[in-house]
């Protein structure tokens, strides 16, 4: 990936894993219904869990997102930059996507829920992607243009009927 968004990725889980691990076990359960576990049988099951838990997730007591309650407890740490960075991943974009063109290295995208086009910087995805490919991404802004957040989930050619 040619920026360092999953730096921050990182650095929100090891907040999480230190400064919120009973409400990390909490959700945990919540999103895979009491299991508890990581599934053996599904090796994405826990970056699955673990995207929800930064960008969907919202703490019961204060309704806040794992970002803004990061931001709360470590702004004054952070650099401007970072601290906008982060302030930024909230106004994520999780939705259905329509591949229009892809480029070395850039790939337009049509979310099929909003209508809107977005231009997403992406190294590793554009190898395997073609246009017309449907798939579930979320997207991130990145100093003034668009990144994965992770691996998107392609829709097989049946159900990506658009």
């Amino acid at each position: 990936m040619g920026n360092n968004s999953n730096r921050y990725i990182r650095l929100l889980i090891e907040f999480a894993e230190t400064e919120l691990d009973c409400e990390m076990k909490s959700a945990c359960e919540i999103f895979f219904q009491k299991q508890n576990s990581f599934s053996d049988n599904d090796p994405d099951s826990e970056m699955r869990f673990l995207e929800w838990f930064i960008f969907d997730w919202r703490c019961p007591q204060s309704g806040r997102s794992l970002i803004e309650i990061f931001l709360s407890r470590v702004s004054e740490e952070l650099s401007p930059q970072d601290a906008s960075i982060l302030q930024g991943f909230v106004k994520n974009v999780f939705s259905f996507f329509k591949i229009l063109e892809v480029k070395a290295g850039r790939i337009q995208m049509r979310d099929l829920v909003t209508d809107k086009d977005y231009d997403v910087l992406e190294y590793l995805a554009s190898f395997q992607l073609k246009a017309q490919d449907v798939l579930i991404a979320r997207l991130l802004p990145w100093k003034k243009q668009w990144v994965l957040s992770g691996p998107a989930i392609p829709l097989r050619e049946e159900t990506a009927y658009f």
